[in-house]
């Protein structure tokens, strides 16, 4: 089955891609249902969470700003870098 994220970050140098997930209601019961089928679609395809797939939860009352998304996106590239290059290195 194929997954379908919010944003893929795609770093060639590392032949490696990284899905995002935003997760926005986690408050609703109904979309938490959905969401699990989505989270065992990820992993049914291969993808380990905090590796290949990165998930950002809020609620319906706080969703994530676009500077919570870009720290995200950092630490996230930060750490990929980090990791990829040590074990070039």
């Amino acid at each position: 089955k194929k997954c379908y994220g919010d944003l893929f970050l795609v770093f060639p140098e590392f032949n490696r891609c990284v899905c995002i997930e935003i997760m926005g209601s986690m408050d609703n019961a109904e979309y938490v249902k959905r969401c699990s089928v989505k989270f065992f679609d990820y992993s049914q395809a291969g993808y380990i969470l905090g590796e290949d797939w990165f998930i950002l939860a809020s609620n319906s009352y706080s969703m994530p700003n676009n500077d919570v998304i870009e720290q995200l996106l950092i630490n996230i590239v930060w750490v990929l870098c980090a990791k990829y290059v040590k074990e070039i290195a």
